[in-house]
Order: C-alpha cells, then sequence, then structure tokens
C-alpha cells in the first residue's frame, strides 16, 4: 500500500468513526474531523461527508457561527455526485441553520429546495413537517395546517407511529391557538395514544401536558385525574426546565378550575418565577391566553415576537444564493 492509499484508508476510517459518534457525542465528532487534512480528501464522497458532518455536528452543538464555512464549502461544490446523493439532508441542515439564526424566509425556500431533492416518502414527511412549524411559527396557520396534514398523511401511509405522535401534537396547538378546543382535545389525545404504540416518552410525556391542559380549559375533570398521574410521572422523569414550569401552570390552573380555590401571594410567585424558564414564546402566549387570568396573575411575553424574522446578506453570499434559489 502507498502512503497515499495509507492516507486516504485513514481518513475514510476517522470520517466513519466521526459519523459513529455523531448522535451520542457531537462533541468528539468534531475533534475526530479536526484531526483531518481537508487537502487530503480527494474523492468526493469524503470531501462532502467531511463538511457534512461538520455542519451536522455543529448544529447539535448549538455552535452556528463555525457552520457558514462549511456550507459554502459544499454549496460552491454542487457538481459533486456526492452532493447530489446528500441533497435532502444538506439542504435540510441549511434549513435548520437559517431558522436558528431567525432567517425563516430562507429557511423556508432551503426546505423546499430539498423537497425537489427528496428521495423517500420518509424524508418528504421531514420536509413537510419542517415546513409545517416554520410556517406556523410565521403565522402562516391555513399553510402551516396544510403542511402537517401532508405529513400525517404520509407517516399513516408508512405507518410511521412517533411522526403520526408528532404531527397530531403539532395540530393539536395550531387548534389551541385558534381556539377550537375540542379539536386540539381530540387531536393531544390521538397523539398520546400514538406515542404510547411508539415508546417515545418524552414526546408522550409533552402530548401529555398539552392534552390535560386542554381537559382542563373544557372543564374536564374526570378524564383529566385519569391521566394526571401518568403524565406527572414522565414530568418527573425527564426533569426539563420549560416542561416542569409548563407542567405547574396547568396544575394551578387545574387547581383553580377544579377546585375553584385561589392560590397564594407565594404561589403565584412561583409561578411567575417560573414563567421565565419556559423558553418557547408559543407556550407563553398559550398559558398568558388561557391560564393567567383564572389563576389572577399578571405575566409579561419575553422573547419578542413569534414571528420576527431577520434580513440576510445573500448577494455576498453566493454559496447561499445558489442554495435558495435551487440554482443547481
Amino acid at each position: 500500500m502507498t502512503l497515499a492509499e495509507k492516507i486516504k484508508k485513514d481518513h475514510e476510517y476517522q470520517l466513519s468513526k466521526a459519523a459513529y459518534f455523531l448522535n451520542s457525542n457531537p462533541q468528539k465528532t468534531t475533534e475526530l474531523l479536526n484531526q483531518i487534512s481537508i487537502a487530503d480528501l480527494e474523492k468526493d464522497d469524503d470531501y462532502i461527508k467531511y463538511y457534512h458532518l461538520s455542519i451536522l455536528a455543529a448544529l447539535r452543538l448549538h455552535n452556528l457561527a463555525t457552520v457558514e464555512k462549511s456550507f459554502s464549502s459544499i454549496f460552491l461544490n454542487v457538481e459533486r455526485k456526492a452532493f447530489h446523493k446528500n441533497r435532502f439532508s444538506i439542504l435540510y441542515s441549511l434549513s435548520v441553520w437559517l431558522r436558528m439564526k431567525s432567517h425563516y424566509g430562507a429557511s423556508e425556500k432551503a426546505l423546499l429546495c430539498a423537497l425537489k431533492g427528496a428521495n423517500s416518502e420518509s424524508e418528504q414527511m421531514k420536509g413537510y413537517n419542517a415546513l409545517g412549524i416554520l410556517t406556523r411559527h410565521e403565522g402562516k396557520h391555513k399553510l402551516a395546517e396544510q403542511y402537517f396534514k401532508k405529513t400525517l398523511k404520509i407517516a399513516k401511509s408508512i405507518d410511521n407511529k412517533k411522526a403520526i405522535a408528532i404531527t397530531n401534537n403539532n395540530l393539536g396547538v395550531m387548534s389551541l391557538e385558534s381556539e377550537d378546543i375540542n379539536q386540539a382535545k381530540a387531536f393531544f389525545k390521538r397523539a398520546y395514544s400514538a406515542y404510547q404504540m411508539s415508546d417515545y416518552e418524552s414526546g408522550k410525556m409533552n402530548s401529555g401536558i398539552n392534552l390535560i391542559f386542554s381537559l382542563a380549559i373544557l372543564g374536564d375533570k374526570s378524564t383529566y385525574d385519569r391521566i394526571y398521574n401518568n403524565v406527572e410521572k414522565l414530568v418527573q422523569k425527564y426533569d426539563s426546565k420549560t416542561k416542569n414550569a409548563y407542567f405547574e401552570w396547568v396544575k394551578a390552573f387545574a387547581m383553580v378550575k377544579f377546585a375553584k380555590q385561589s392560590l397564594t401571594a407565594e404561589q403565584l410567585r412561583e409561578l411567575q418565577a417560573s414563567f421565565l424558564q419556559i423558553d418557547e414564546i408559543g407556550l407563553q402566549k398559550l398559558l398568558k391566553k388561557y391560564a393567567a387570568k383564572p389563576i389572577n396573575v399578571d405575566v409579561e411575553l419575553i422573547y419578542g415576537s413569534v414571528s420576527e424574522t431577520k434580513s440576510l446578506a445573500i448577494e455576498t453570499r453566493p454559496w447561499l444564493k445558489k442554495a435558495i434559489e435551487c440554482n443547481f
């Protein structure tokens, strides 16, 4: 084996190893990639794989500032076969990066381009679900509903229980936002049931809290009491600051609604403090809309407008212009 062949083989092994750690330890993935000299990656598969892995690891670590160089390196080499082989995944990752930087319009264009290169129903489902979340975030509720229904149709056709659950939960949240509480309850019940069959407990917890919130709004105490303990166990198991705070608000709201009890001044202060732990503006809005007044607690939204977007200098980024115009 020549020295050049040995270097290629070592890099292929290093890339495989970096990919292995991506979900469990993205920092390890980054460290392994940093040991590779990009100048030695002559195969187009290895070149694209290197930058794609760099992007995926950075997004998982929320290292947004490090991502642009990798995207530029990929989109300035779209003629490579490996790009077209991984087109959907790369453009989907681009949309995530743009959304995380509040560039929602550009993120939507990247997703639409990604869908043009979707190679399976699973990729189509993933793309439509992401478009539903994004357009809902932008306040385009009718369009978001259409995307979620497309997602649900595909999920049912391939019997993906987890996707069915996620989409029903998303549709339930949209119904809650539009004040169709009975429809919201129906979607949340379907989501909760589907999560039970998919063995995805964190999702079951989320849809469970949503379900008991809708039941409390409707005044359905018997159903609320029947599932409350299961939801509480899941909340205690996963110990998420946002979900803990959400659950405490739902409990307080249900106490006021069902028992006609007023909360003490100390309890109200605790709820105000826990509201600050909720990092989802949409959830803050729902609690303020349905629970704050009955509980008699004053809270202010703390993360600005849900539809706020930022402009992006596309003309100075030829790689990005090419990506979001789907020009390849």
